[in-house]
């Protein structure tokens, strides 16, 4: 599992499905993987174990996959919903040989955050844009 946390935004422009998002200044990448998840959860919990903590991660990790392979949706207040979206077969073509094909239909993931979360991401983004000018 890897989170990426992204820091002073150059321009960038993110396309898909009709959305369009630009975000503007520098940027750098930050990406937090499942071991340094579970070091930062201990330094703020000492009084569990490491051992507990990699349980109930995996566990939650394990409950999310499995609930979502179900077909049903995940919805956790305040941080945000998971959810399977159907993508439908598209004629496509291999470009290396131009031959046409039909792609297969399949359930994408898509993540939704929760207003507490959105709320929270612009609050740091803003602040740390009032701290930089």
């Amino acid at each position: 599992m890897k989170i990426k946390n992204i820091y002073n935004y150059q321009k960038v422009t993110l396309q898909g499905n009709n959305k369009h998002i630009t975000i503007e200044g520098k940027m750098e990448t930050h990406e937090i993987v499942k071991s340094e998840l579970i070091s930062r959860i201990i330094k703020k919990l000492p009084q569990w174990s490491e051992k507990d903590v990699e349980i109930g991660i995996n566990r939650i990790l394990e409950y999310i996959s499995e609930t979502l392979s179900t077909g049903k949706r995940i919805e956790i207040r305040g941080f945000g919903s998971f959810a399977l979206r159907y993508r439908r077969p598209r004629n496509a073509h291999n470009p290396k040989t131009g031959e046409k094909l039909m792609t297969p239909p399949k359930h994408a993931l898509h993540f939704k955050a929760g207003k507490e979360l959105r709320d929270r991401i612009n609050a740091a983004l803003k602040t740390k844009e009032e701290t930089k000018e």
